[in-house]
């Protein structure tokens, strides 16, 4: 039988493991709406308006 103990042990590596799966999705979304708001459109070709003023803005 397990003893309390050890329960507790279980339960934190379990709360462990979901906090760090929750940090993790919460990165991902955070980045795809970093990339949604400033990314570039990669459907446009390389010498379209918004490609040539990206480059303007970043060198």
């Amino acid at each position: 039988m397990y003893s309390n103990y050890s329960l507790f042990i279980t339960i934190g590596k379990v709360k462990g493991k979901i906090m760090e799966i929750l940090f993790l999705l919460l990165g991902i979304i955070v980045m795809d709406i970093a990339a949604l708001r400033w990314g570039n459109d990669s459907r446009d070709g390389i010498d379209s308006p918004e490609w040539l003023r990206s480059l303007q803005r970043h060198f």
